[in-house]
């Protein structure tokens, strides 16, 4: 009778933690597992194991991600407010240095391109922003991209 409820209970306990010990990770993801706060390793699609509640998984999308400055208020050279739209491309490098090198790194990407965008702005008067768009938009990702290499970003 006890060996029949011993039985029982690591039948249940093995039906319980048996869906929590795999972890799928998608082609396009990189997964990196944290086992008590320091990262055990980093791997890619598949499926893969984990320690339950011992080990957490942090999983990033390595491909090209977009995002938006959508009506940016600066102020040109000339003192003119201008009102700008811009777009960044971004590419997670290395999946281990972002998680150890910033806690919201979408957060901090966009404040440091909205704080380029302003002070670049400010370098130009409106006819020159008009006129040189492709080369503020390439000093402009020359210095969002000097920020964000640290933390294996590439913004593109």
């Amino acid at each position: 009778m006890l060996i029949w409820l011993i039985l029982s209970f690591i039948a249940i306990l093995i039906i319980i933690l048996l869906p929590t010990m795999f972890y799928i990770v998608k082609q396009w993801e990189t997964a990196t597992l944290i086992r008590f706060g320091r990262i055990v390793k980093t791997v890619t699609g598949g499926l893969h194991i984990k320690m339950p509640f011992i080990d957490s998984v942090i999983r990033l999308d390595m491909r090209v991600q977009t995002f938006d400055l959508r009506g940016q208020s600066a102020i040109t050279k000339d003192n003119i407010s201008v009102k700008i739209d811009s777009v960044g491309f971004l590419k997670i490098e290395d999946a281990r240095k972002l998680i150890l090198g910033v806690e919201d790194y979408w957060s901090a990407i966009r404040s440091y391109s909205q704080t380029s965008l302003r002070n670049i702005v400010g370098e130009y008067s409106l006819d020159e922003l008009l006129e040189k768009r492709e080369a503020i938009a390439e000093k402009m990702k020359k210095i969002v991209d000097s920020y964000t290499k640290e933390w294996g970003v590439d913004i593109q």
